[in-house]
């Protein structure tokens, strides 16, 4: 059986372009992946300020001792630095996408700043301070979780 010739340009245009396409679009991270990425970042450190103000909490009522306290707070700075990581080396290619990850990074950085602060006054040993951290660390963890919630449902 003869097969009618076809230019090799032809060929190569044809095994080519599909991809070409293909390699393009895997790189690409839509608006959706962006906010859905951020979503999930933004609702792990949701949870490890919730986690903070619990260890807190227990700590002011006499329920828990310093040393585990500390060990809490040290373990949700941990999880909220490795989310700040992931938030920050997203690959944006748009100025939507960009905003979307600079608004999240700035309630992550909160949250850190806010269950930094309540290490330093568990260290320090004063109830008022560690009271006004409790609080910092609920309000930031508060304004997160609002700000996942506008993600879910599709922030500008």
């Amino acid at each position: 059986m003869h097969l009618p010739s076809v230019p090799r340009r032809v060929l190569v245009c044809a095994v080519a372009v599909p991809v070409l396409v293909l390699v393009g679009a895997g790189c690409s991270t839509t608006q959706t992946e962006v906010k859905g990425q951020l979503e999930v970042a933004t609702g792990q450190v949701v949870s490890a300020g919730r986690s903070a103000t619990l260890a807190l909490s227990q700590y002011q009522a006499g329920k828990t001792l310093g040393p585990a306290t500390d060990t809490a707070l040290e373990d949700a700075l941990t999880d909220i630095a490795s989310e700040q990581s992931a938030a920050t080396s997203l690959e944006t290619t748009t100025p939507q996408q960009r905003a979307l990850q600079q608004r999240t990074t700035r309630a992550l950085d909160r949250v850190a700043e806010a269950v930094s602060g309540a290490r330093s006054a568990l260290q320090q040993a004063s109830p008022g301070r560690l009271r006004e951290a409790r609080q910092d660390v609920r309000t930031a963890t508060d304004g997160a979780d609002g700000w996942a919630t506008e993600l879910g449902k599709g922030a500008p």
